[in-house]
């Protein structure tokens, strides 16, 4: 019976020991946030801001290593971001502490609201804005509805894909009926005369154009807003 008792007593002792143990941790990490007077992790947050192209910025799984005096005087990002990212925290009595965290960023990304053919001028109306992580973005996709609207498309698309720059012509679309300086050149004569687009065209593509004047239809090549030039 008493060695049953001198057990039990052992077993009550390790439990008071971890209990206040505990106890003791959570009061120590209590003490530490309650006497810290700003925020290691919004101070980094909004260090990126500040500091990175992105205004959508999540971090995840946040660790510092070391004491925490006064705010930082300086950061440095030492790997990342995006991704995990290595920190360090200078202050102004010449200590540090380094730091990890995940850190996640977001970009607009502009998607057609319909299926829209090759030559509409873009509307407000065709398109809307998606917020994505930046990891999953294709290079050359828009992420501004500002910087496309009135731009015309290249080529034909469906509805819910990502507005990509080349997508866009880099020129306005001239239609069809558009005045133009026509320019007939051969090694032994230039004649320059008035012609009318008898298609729809950008510049730098090979277009129809009628002679006012001889009323023929000739190919020639859209040179810029008003000229087409023919070879012969």
């Amino acid at each position: 019976m008493e060695i049953k008792g001198q057990k039990s007593r052992s077993i009550y002792t390790k439990i008071v020991v971890i209990v206040c143990s505990f106890l003791s941790s959570l009061f120590l990490i209590h003490s530490t946030t309650m006497a810290l007077s700003w925020n290691p992790k919004c101070v980094l947050l909004n260090y990126l801001k500040s500091n990175y192209p992105w205004e959508k910025i999540e971090l995840s799984d946040f660790s510092i290593n070391g004491r925490l005096p006064d705010p930082p005087v300086n950061i440095n990002i030492e790997k990342g971001p995006p991704g995990k990212t290595v920190f360090r925290m200078e202050f102004r009595n010449g200590e540090f502490v380094s730091g990890t965290t995940n850190i996640r960023v977001f970009e607009d990304v502009v998607f057609s609201k319909r299926s829209l053919k090759k030559g509409h001028c873009l509307q407000r109306e065709d398109l809307y804005e998606k917020t994505i992580e930046i990891v999953r973005i294709q290079t050359g996709a828009v992420n501004n509805i500002d910087n496309v609207i009135g731009k015309t498309l290249t080529r034909s698309i469906i509805a819910n894909v990502p507005i990509m720059d080349y997508m866009l012509a880099s020129t306005p679309m001239l239609k069809k009926g558009r005045k133009v300086n026509l320019v007939i050149e051969s090694p032994s004569f230039i004649i320059t005369t008035l012609g009318e687009l008898k298609e729809n065209a950008y510049v730098g593509e090979t277009v129809k154009v009628v002679n006012t004047e001889s009323k023929k239809i000739i190919n020639g090549l859209l040179v810029d807003e008003s000229t087409v030039r023919v070879s012969f």
